[in-house]
């Protein structure tokens, strides 16, 4: 069981899951919750799902209103420091007053192309959403010391083709 073998723990504690509104954290949010979680706090730059097409919304609403259950929607650019240390972790720990459990980091962009073609700011944005955040996220979590920290990646930055070469990188570090 990744979660822990204590159910206590799992339901008094929270999650944060950030990209937590993209297809990936939406699918983490709702098995994390299937498996006994209560407390989730969903963290995306706009703070809404974007994407629609993907139906996104329709999974967003049925984890809201999942019976007791607190899925909780946060807008928190994760690759700034500041934003992470007065946003996100003291939303958790003193306004709901819950532990922190663990925190999922599924943030991403992609990015078509080859890497000689891209310009420097595209590079810098596709790294800052998984790299740049992964870093800010372990120093603000240094302290606190969830059980669970997991980093998501793509197969991408093992056998990532040659138009997502950006995108690879970005997961490899």
């Amino acid at each position: 069981n990744t979660f822990g073998t204590d159910p206590c723990a799992r339901r008094s504690g929270g999650f944060v899951i950030t990209g937590g509104l993209g297809g990936l954290g939406l699918r983490a949010a709702g098995i994390l919750l299937a498996h006994g979680v209560r407390h989730t706090t969903l963290v995306s730059r706009s703070g809404r799902a974007a994407r629609d097409w993907q139906g996104l919304q329709g999974h967003l609403s049925v984890l809201t209103r999942m019976p007791s259950c607190t899925v909780r929607l946060l807008a928190c650019d994760a690759s700034d420091q500041a934003e992470v240390a007065m946003l996100l972790i003291p939303d958790l720990n003193e306004a709901a007053q819950r532990a922190l459990h663990g925190v999922l980091h599924a943030a991403g962009v992609l990015h078509k192309g080859r890497m000689m073609e891209a310009a420097s700011w595209d590079i810098a944005y596709v790294f800052q959403s998984k790299a740049t955040s992964a870093l800010s996220l372990h120093v603000s979590l240094a302290h606190l010391t969830p059980s669970t920290f997991l980093l998501y990646s793509s197969v991408a930055s093992l056998f990532g083709n040659v138009g997502q070469s950006v995108y690879a990188a970005s997961n490899a570090c």
